[in-house]
């Protein structure tokens, strides 16, 4: 029996599944992805600083120009898998037009997310959703679950094969065993 995804819709999941993976795919073809060469590529300036518990990260668009900001205070260092993860967000806000676009015409302020998949805000689960696909390209994931019986160790190997947290792994392998056809774990 297939499940409701009360997530993102159908829509969200396919398309920001498609434009992950194909920054992904496009920019790093052959290894992991890092969301800071991705800004660097763009040209989006970002800066690690102590910003108390005010935000997680934050993209900021000023006179026409983005900054991606995150707080190594809650996310601890540059690599830390949620600060990979939080850039990614960010990298999402940036990439999905209609985030790119409220923010260049004024229409949405600079916001501080928080990142997780905690905010039941539709923008922010987009943002979680493309930082999850960005940094644990479909295609790659699959490939690399092909054939491969469960065991708690495969969501370790996967955590550490694409630079993200044991949470974020588990719910994408959650995410793709609810949403497969077939019933099977790994897509």
């Amino acid at each position: 029996m297939k499940r409701k995804n009360d997530f993102l819709s159908q829509y969200d999941v396919v398309n920001l599944n498609d434009l992950a993976s194909d920054i992904s795919d496009y920019y790093f073809p052959d290894s992991q992805i890092d969301p800071i060469i991705l800004a660097e590529r763009k040209k989006i300036p970002y800066s690690f600083g102590n910003y108390s518990d005010a935000f997680d990260g934050l993209l900021e668009c000023s006179n026409r120009n983005f900054h991606i900001y995150i707080n190594i205070d809650k996310l601890g260092h540059a690599y830390s898998e949620r600060a990979r993860f939080t850039f990614g967000h960010e990298l999402g806000h940036y990439f999905i037009d209609d985030h790119r676009n409220a923010l260049l015409k004024g229409l949405s302020p600079s916001h501080c997310s928080l990142t997780g998949f905690k905010s039941r805000n539709r923008a922010e689960r987009q943002a979680d959703f493309f930082a999850s696909c960005l940094l644990m390209p479909e295609s790659r994931f699959r490939k690399y679950c092909s054939n491969k019986k469960f065991e708690f160790r495969i969501i370790q190997e996967l955590a550490k094969k694409f630079g993200t947290s044991i949470s974020a792994t588990s719910f994408k392998v959650l995410f793709y065993w609810l949403s497969s056809n077939n019933g099977s774990l790994c897509l």
